[in-house]
Parts: C-alpha cells; structure tokens; sequence
C-alpha cells in the first residue's frame, strides 16, 4: 500500500536503470551484487571537476577512492 491505500509506483533513474538488469537475469543475481548489508548497484554522478567525468552504477560497498581513481580518472589540477 502506498499513498491513500493505494499501489505507489516510485519512478527514479536509480530505480528505472535497475529494472532491466533484474528482469534480464533475476532478483536472485542482483542480490549477489553489494555487500552482505547493502545489495545490488548505486547510481554515482561525477561533475566535471574530474577527469572523466559521468554518470557511473558501481556495486554497493565501492571504496570512493575507487570511484575517484579508477572511474573519475582522479580529479583535475
């Protein structure tokens, strides 16, 4: 139930840019992904204060420093 007893339907991009990869190959493979606390994918936005900057989904539990070394690419001087 949701909002006046009624279905709610939560329509984010961090929602929409999951469904497809759990409906191609299940919830039971998605939950593998993250850490035993946190499941599945997140969303990180990089600005153009990096390197290469981009919308990246990353597992749950990625050290930032990852985030930031290997997919920004560091940050520009």
């Amino acid at each position: 139930e949701g909002l006046f007893l009624k279905p709610t339907v939560v329509n984010n991009v961090e929602t929409l840019a999951t469904v497809h990869w759990v409906v191609q190959h299940g919830g039971a493979a998605y939950a593998k992904l993250g850490t035993e606390r946190t499941k599945g994918t997140k969303l990180v936005c990089l600005d153009s204060a990096f390197n290469r900057p981009g919308l990246y989904e990353v597992e749950c539990g990625t050290p930032l420093s990852q985030v930031i070394d290997e997919l920004g690419q560091g940050f520009k001087k």
